[in-house]
């Protein structure tokens, strides 16, 4: 869900980075923050911690997106692995897009299978779904000698009547991610525009035009 302040002028928008441990969120969100305008050093992910939250911002460059207002995109993800339910479901809650870590390997195909289920659960006991919010799916790993065709995957985990755009990456030489972040973003920033539009009002400014 979206948090606009209007005093600071800012649009916040949070993006959940989502797959079964060891898959590639930490070098994925690594990645996302090194090319992150205004970057500076590296991200810091405490290696010993397990099923605990980290992430990063970064107010995105074209501010004209939104008539007079920054847009700030919020990068969210957990450490280490498996997951709590509860974990899953306070990472998706109210998240305006979604990235999908996929295990590229052969023996890694059904924990993904798996880790995909509980996000759609823990979306759906949260009133919501995939389907009904932005996401994409990320084959990460592909620089490995044992992995699964793209469309093999596709079969497994993107066999639904809203296919979700696929992303092929090695997130820990960067190779894909650039495409996968200007996928994502646009994509919230087009669901966005199209549920407030281009010029964002005040509650007490609708108020005072109605009256």
């Amino acid at each position: 869900m979206p948090i606009i302040n209007f005093t600071t002028r800012e649009v916040r928008l949070k993006i959940a980075l989502h797959g079964t441990p060891a898959s590639g969120r930490a070098a994925t969100l690594a990645k996302l923050h090194a090319d992150s305008p205004a970057s500076k050093g590296g991200l810091a992910i405490p290696e010993d911690a397990k099923d605990k939250p980290f992430s990063f911002s970064f107010s995105g460059e074209d501010r004209s997106v939104f008539e007079g207002f920054t847009t700030r995109f919020e990068f969210h993800s957990l450490t280490g692995g498996p997951s709590s339910p509860d974990s899953v479901r306070l990472l998706l809650r109210d998240a305006d897009g979604v990235v999908f870590v996929v295990d590229s390997q052969w023996e890694k195909l059904e924990d993904n299978l798996q880790s995909l289920q509980e996000a759609e659960e823990a979306l759906k006991a949260d009133g919501s779904a995939l389907d009904e919010i932005p996401w994409v799916l990320q084959y990460n790993k592909r620089d490995l000698p044992e992995v699964a065709p793209a469309n093999y995957i596709d079969f497994l985990l993107n066999n639904r009547s809203k296919p979700a755009p696929v992303f092929e990456t090695v997130a820990t030489t960067g190779d894909g991610i650039p495409a996968l972040r200007k996928a994502i973003v646009e994509r919230v920033l087009a669901r966005f525009a199209e549920e407030y539009g281009q010029k964002l009002v005040a509650p007490e400014e609708q108020a005072s035009s109605a009256a």
